[in-house]
This record gives structure tokens, sequence and C-alpha cells, in this order.
């Protein structure tokens, strides 16, 4: 079973970036949302009954 971050990056390295200079903007300011403590990592349970 693979994680999510693992088909993430499996993603990026066979679809090209088309705007690199956006991406960059966009992580930056992730990251600044994320050490101000906006942004915060959820946990999801998943299970098979939310899929429906």
């Amino acid at each position: 079973m693979t994680s999510t971050t693992d088909a993430l990056k499996e993603v990026l390295d066979n679809v090209p970036i088309s705007d690199l200079e956006k991406l960059k903007k966009q992580q930056s300011y992730y990251q600044r949302l994320i050490k101000n403590g906006t942004a915060r990592k959820q946990v999801y349970n998943l299970k098979p009954v939310s899929a429906i």
C-alpha cells in the first residue's frame, strides 16, 4: 500500500511543472502559514464507507 506522500511524489516526478515560479511562491506562502500556526496538518480517518 502506497502512502499519499509517495503517490504525490510519483505524480510530481511524472508531470512537468508548467509554472515553477508560481509553485515556489505557493510553497513559501504555505510555509509562512505553517510558521504562524494558521495551517496545521490534519489527520484524516479514512474508512471504506467514507468513499461512498
